[in-house]
């Protein structure tokens, strides 16, 4: 911890954003502090600002996940936690902290704490906030919104979506068959025959125009 660490400062800064009818910061607190950081709502970032302070819920901090949480990192203000920013991001780059983090926003983002599964349009925005550009992830999330089966996922699919991300290619072709659950299983099966989710007309439905198109 650094030297000139204050722990009045801290406690000051959360005082500053708690509200001030209870002993939370609640989400309006917290779009404050979000905007004195110079941040977006929808940064990756902050999420991982919350795993390390612990949060259990989005737009609530505790006085123990705030002041706890950067005590521990040694910061006490908003001039110090900005200058740390850049070493969060990095941690979204340490593959074993991004999976960390990764299973960590299944419960923190859910609305409703005794739920053991989100909904897939929640699955799309968390998956758009933080791994966008893995590898599958862009054609994931179109196939998660155009299938039919599933509304929400449990953690097991979620951390799936991960991991396949993770070790198998693009190209598929170390992709083992029955280690999967069934929802990568589908997407699979969707890509093998020829989906790509990048035009509304599916590839069966451009099957069929195609041989109505040679009957006329």
């Amino acid at each position: 911890m650094d030297s000139d660490f204050s722990q009045k400062k801290l406690e000051k800064l959360f005082e500053k954003y708690k509200d001030p009818e209870g002993e939370d910061i609640n989400p309006v607190g917290v779009m404050a502090f979000i905007q004195d950081l110079d941040l977006i709502p929808t940064d990756p970032i902050l999420t991982v600002i919350a795993w390390n302070l612990k949060a259990k819920q989005m737009g609530i901090f505790t006085r123990e996940q705030f002041v706890g949480g950067f005590k521990a990192l040694g910061l006490d203000s908003i001039e110090k936690i900005k200058a740390r920013l850049p070493q969060f991001r990095e941690e979204l780059k340490d593959a074993q902290k991004l999976a960390q983090i990764y299973k960590y926003s299944f419960e923190f983002y859910k609305d409703e704490k005794n739920k053991k599964s989100i909904e897939i349009e929640l699955v799309d925005t968390i998956l758009q906030i933080l791994i966008p550009e893995k590898p599958h992830i862009p054609k994931l999330r179109k196939f998660i919104m155009k299938q039919k089966q599933y509304k929400v996922l449990n953690l097991d699919q979620w951390i799936a979506i991960h991991d396949f991300s993770c070790t198998v290619g693009t190209d598929l072709s170390n992709y083992e068959e029955d280690e999967w659950p069934v929802l990568i299983e589908m997407y699979v099966e969707w890509l093998r025959e020829g989906h790509t989710g990048d035009t509304e007309e599916e590839p069966e439905k451009k099957e069929e125009k195609k041989t109505n198109d040679m009957d006329i």
